[in-house]
């Protein structure tokens, strides 16, 4: 299969705005550091909402070649397309898990597992849309304004 070019790109303009953004406070001298939250107020949709959403979009084209693939070889079924779905999310979660193990055990404390850094995120999210992927796109659209909805109820009820 061929790679698409654009999503490499945004992934790596994403990758170079998390990269930026975490340096930021070390790169701006004292007087200048009113710029950082009008930068971020207007750019952060390019870090790691833009990679998670760029993940998801890779994933469910490599998701309908392999399902595409299944249809056309009978070598290659759409139980083995949905297993290496599955395996690629289940591998993300792992490698996420042993940052999170490595993070916790330098830090001292082993709640640390369980936070949700970039990668677990990745992780759970392809695992939790793996289900979506058969939905039409009206359904898939309603649960993703459902689960938006949800998102503002609980974290108006649930902030401190």
């Amino acid at each position: 299969m061929e790679r698409l070019k654009a999503l490499d790109t945004l992934r790596g303009i994403s990758i170079c705005w998390m990269i930026v953004g975490h340096l930021i406070g070390w790169w701006i001298i004292g007087e200048d550091f009113w710029i950082s939250p009008l930068i971020f107020s207007y750019l952060d949709f390019l870090g790691s909402t833009a990679f998670i959403l760029i993940s998801g979009i890779s994933m469910t084209i490599f998701f309908r070649t392999r399902m595409q693939k299944a249809q056309r070889f009978e070598y290659y079924s759409k139980k083995m397309a949905r297993n290496d779905y599955l395996l690629r999310s289940t591998f993300i979660m792992i490698v996420a898990l042993f940052y999170n193990l490595f993070v916790a055990f330098f830090v001292g404390d082993f709640t640390q597992i369980w936070k949700w850094f970039v990668l677990f995120a990745i992780g759970v999210s392809l695992l939790m849309a793996y289900p979506c992927l058969h939905f039409p796109k009206f359904t898939r659209v309603l649960i993703a304004i459902i689960s938006w909805l949800l998102y503002i109820i609980l974290l108006d009820f649930l902030a401190p």
